[in-house]
């Protein structure tokens, strides 16, 4: 048992080393899923973009239940005129 040699494999900075040549170094995942839009734009310009869609949908809602109480109202004419 004197006679053996014990073999030193050498180490990389990540640990094992693979015997595969043909693969790729592994890198970190970017995981940006914000449009460029986001990415560029400032927070005052979000905010007030966001401002003026509230607006827009709160104008719409009351439209619409404008044309739901003339509906209603209609339908309500109709039955009392019977």
């Amino acid at each position: 048992m004197a006679d053996t040699e014990l073999l030193h494999l050498t180490s990389s900075s990540n640990g094992r080393v693979s015997g595969k040549s043909w693969k790729i170094a592994k890198s970190a995942t970017v995981r940006s899923h914000l449009p460029d839009g986001v990415k560029t734009r400032n927070w005052e310009a979000r905010m007030e973009q966001t401002k003026k869609s509230l607006a827009i949908k709160k104008l719409e809602k009351e439209m619409k239940d404008e044309k739901a109480a003339e509906a209603t109202r209609c339908v309500d004419h109709l039955i009392n005129s019977r």
